[in-house]
């Protein structure tokens, strides 16, 4: 119950729930955001018990003031394409069941107003119970948005990516949006053509459940809170306040929302002894490296490549271990998919400093990123990984593989950061070869003008998030409209 997480030490505080989709590239920035809000108002965090239990084992719930509330929905085990495949679990299936789930938690929460809202309310109705005062919802987790129109709770919308996205949901999707299944439908997202328009069929399950009722809700919403820094967002942002209904919703660009160091690292830290002997096995090995010699290969937590493509990364690797080093972050039950003699040969890297591959399960993604050493980010280009990369000053090879992906790897290879390799989704996409990615490796790895390119974005990113910088002002901005 969740009677049993509310505290009345401070009942003047506001207090906000946070309710967030069941992936770690929205998982993170929702709760980076709540620490952040939970220095002046009460907070909780509510999400799939799965995701819950994925958070616990890797230590991320022991911050002392967030609270945490898992949505008993029915999933088991985290989001991994490859995995569900494997087992014959639908990704979309589960996505159904987390609509469901955090559909049914809004409609039941107590509110100042609704002490005991329905027979099945989530929280008692006990005067001892602070009822919640603001939701904070994820961008697609459409049917919250819309049970909170229904029962006039106060809201914000927190974008997760970036800002280009909301051109999708505010103004270049209808009811009248060509539509098709969901099986038959391309993994990326598409990006607009140059006069502003799509050119393709929308999934139908996207549409109805995820982009429809959140061109709906930002309209009504307190607010619409950004993961992302005003001097990369400006331009969408005056074009989504000119779209009906919008002048008057404030945008909050509060990001980059990254996972804080030292206390966590990347999007999994257990605070235990053994991570952080690895994290200190891992900054010596780079020590060892000549600046801009090492690679960084990862394709985040879900969208794994099939084993065809590892097995080119690996021969890839293979290649560029002659005259660089190389880190490949790749999940263990993955791993197990590649040639033995591999493993083998590069099993033991971390032991030896003077080794040119390390093969992980887990890699501390911002140590890695922000070492002197690393040349270039192999990366899908989730909006978490990419706000890291440039965090560190890091060039690209830009790979999406699904959902937004495409339109991240737009905006580096926009900002002259990034090669993109297309038409390579995990899905759908062609088998890259090794000579190819290696390639496009070497080529980032010499281009100056690409890592300057990097470094500028970096500078932005760093001016937002100093004393005085545009992400901070505007953070402070956004706790004040909470205030109650």
């Amino acid at each position: 119950m969740l009677s049993q997480l509310f505290s009345m030490d401070n009942p003047g505080k506001t207090h906000i729930i946070c309710v967030t989709l069941n992936a770690f590239g929205h998982i993170i920035p929702m709760l980076e955001l709540a620490e952040r809000l939970s220095s002046s108002h009460d907070v909780t965090l509510a999400l799939s018990s799965s995701s819950l239990e994925g958070l616990q084992r890797r230590g991320l719930c022991d911050t002392g003031k967030v609270q945490f509330y898992g949505i008993r929905d029915g999933i088991e085990g985290e989001l991994d394409a490859l995995t569900h495949e494997k087992s014959g679990r639908s990704i979309g299936e589960d996505m159904h069941k987390m609509l469901k789930g955090v559909g049914n938690f809004v409609r039941n929460i107590s509110t100042r107003t609704a002490p005991n809202p329905t027979e099945n309310s989530v929280t008692d109705p006990d005067s001892s119970v602070k009822p919640v005062d603001f939701l904070i919802i994820d961008n697609f987790t459409g049917i919250a948005l819309t049970a909170a129109i229904e029962r006039n709770i106060p809201f914000y919308i927190l974008n997760t990516g970036c800002a280009y996205n909301l051109s999708l949901y505010t103004f270049l999707i209808d009811e009248n949006t060509p539509m098709l299944h969901f099986s038959d439908a391309p993994t990326l997202m598409e990006y607009p053509a140059f006069d502003g328009c799509l050119t393709r069929p929308v999934p139908a399950t996207l549409l109805h459940e995820f982009f429809l009722p959140l061109k709906k809700a930002m309209p009504k919403c307190r607010g619409v809170i950004i993961n992302s820094i005003r001097a990369f967002e400006e331009d969408v942002i005056v074009q989504a306040k000119q779209q009906p209904g919008m002048a008057n919703v404030p945008f909050f660009c509060v990001g980059p929302l990254m996972l804080s160091p030292p206390a966590r690292e990347s999007t999994s830290t257990a605070k235990s002894n053994e991570e952080m002997v690895v994290q200190a096995k891992v900054k010596k090995w780079l020590d060892f490296k000549k600046k801009h010699s090492v690679v960084y290969i990862s394709f985040g937590t879900i969208a794994t490549p099939n084993v065809g493509q590892m097995v080119e990364i690996m021969e890839a690797i293979k290649v560029l271990r002659k005259t660089r080093a190389v880190v490949w972050s790749l999940k263990s039950q993955h791993q197990s998919l590649l040639p033995g003699a591999f493993l083998e040969e590069v099993g033991g890297g971390l032991t030896e400093p003077n080794s040119s591959v390390l093969l992980m399960s887990w890699v501390p993604q911002t140590l890695v990123l922000g070492h002197k050493s690393t040349s270039v980010f192999v990366s899908h280009c989730g909006w978490n990984g990419t706000l890291e990369g440039l965090m560190g000053g890091v060039p690209f090879v830009a790979w999406p593989q699904a959902a937004d992906q495409s339109i991240n790897a737009e905006f580096l290879e926009k900002h002259g950061a990034a090669f993109v390799l297309r038409d390579a989704d995990y899905r759908f996409g062609r088998v890259v070869s090794a000579e190819e990615l290696v390639g496009l490796v070497e080529k980032v790895a010499g281009n100056d003008n690409m890592r300057n390119s990097a470094r500028e974005l970096q500078m932005k990113l760093h001016e937002a998030v100093g004393q005085g910088g545009s992400s901070n002002l505007e953070f402070q901005t956004l706790v004040q409209c909470m205030k109650i």
